[in-house]
């Protein structure tokens, strides 16, 4: 019983090793932001997600793993897709023609 904790916790540990994950919350829509995942070679990755709540007065656009999606208003909308780690990954907030409001994001590859 105790190996088998100890294989579990390794395993565990290892898999969250890989995970590149940020959380962030934009309030500035005066320019847009950009960041790039980049995966760790032969890291053991899975999906390419993110979630998205907020309000904006105005159209926003944001870019995730080449998809493009836009949102108005109050909203919250989540993506999961396929990902095995071959390629770097970015997160693009492009404000387009909001100039108020608050988001708040979770992106990550897992």
């Amino acid at each position: 019983m105790k190996n088998t904790l100890i294989y579990l916790a390794i395993i565990v540990l290892s898999i969250s090793c890989f995970q590149k994950k940020r959380t962030i919350e934009i309030v500035d829509f005066s320019k847009p932001y950009k960041e790039t995942l980049i995966p760790i070679k032969n890291g053991g990755y899975a999906s390419a997600s993110y979630k998205i709540k907020g309000n904006s007065n105005d159209t926003i656009i944001i870019q995730f793993y080449g998809l493009e999606r836009k949102y108005i208003g109050k909203f919250e909308d989540k993506l999961n897709g396929d990902y095995y780690g071959s390629t770097e990954v970015d997160f693009i907030f492009n404000p387009y023609r909001a100039t108020k409001g608050k988001i708040e994001v979770e992106y990550g590859i897992y």
